[in-house]
């Protein structure tokens, strides 16, 4: 995955890469979804869980960090989430402590869910823009979380500060 991405990714090439029989996989996991998805439960079941603040505005941006920290060195999981509706549940506390802590701050649940998606989409799309990058250099690619327009606005006259 981490060389090919998403589009290498055959259940044939990861048998090679085990050195087993294409037919063996199957004893393990029904098909490539099923494979892709134990994949990802056992990355989010990798990434830190920071100490978050207590400050709502605060625990948004560090949220948002730690998913794109914990994200950026793994473009082809950024792939998969995006490209399918694939998402193990250890990695579903990020997007309910920024829904949670957009409440807190005041917006309403729908836009608190706006704001999420704005910050994964962003997320999403700063990692697979420097995918190609990611992927030839050993340690990753460091990128601040900026401000996005539309998540400045749906925080009013505080808006999101850059980070990093």
């Amino acid at each position: 995955m981490a060389r090919e991405g998403l589009g290498g990714l055959t259940m044939r090439k990861v048998a090679a890469e085990v050195g087993s029989a294409p037919t063996a996989l199957y004893h393990h996991v029904r098909n490539k979804e099923e494979l892709l998805l134990a994949l990802l439960a056992d990355h989010a079941g990798r990434m830190p869980q920071p100490a978050l603040p207590e400050e709502p505005r605060e625990r948004i941006l560090a949220t948002a960090e730690a998913m794109r920290d914990g994200l950026a060195a793994w473009t082809w999981v950024v792939e998969v989430l995006v490209a399918d509706d694939l998402v193990a549940a250890s990695a579903l506390w990020r997007g309910e402590h920024i829904v949670r802590a957009g409440i807190e701050y005041g917006l309403t649940a729908e836009t608190a869910v706006h704001a999420y998606r704005i910050i994964w989409h962003y997320t999403a799309s700063e990692i697979i823009a420097h995918g190609r990058d990611i992927r030839q250099l050993a340690g990753g690619v460091a990128f601040g979380f900026r401000a996005v327009g539309g998540a400045a606005a749906l925080f009013g006259q505080r808006g999101v500060a850059g980070v990093g």
